[in-house]
């Protein structure tokens, strides 16, 4: 596995945890997304996993997605 893909997988991971984390202490469903979604986008921007411009249109997509 590729140094890149690690990094996104351990991005994806950690936004999982921060998620189900902030649930468990009784955070909202909309502020847990909202700061796992951050958390993601931060890591693959600080590592550069994927190419900035790419990691910039991660908010955006997934928001629209989900309907935020």
């Amino acid at each position: 596995m590729q140094t890149n893909n690690k990094l996104i997988l351990i991005s994806a991971m950690s936004a999982t945890v921060l998620y189900f984390g902030l649930v468990a202490v009784g955070q909202p469903h909309l502020i847990a997304s909202t700061a796992s979604i951050t958390l993601f986008t931060a890591m693959l921007w600080v590592t550069e996993a994927l190419p900035i411009p790419v990691t910039s249109l991660i908010p955006f997509s997934v928001f629209l997605w989900r309907g935020y």
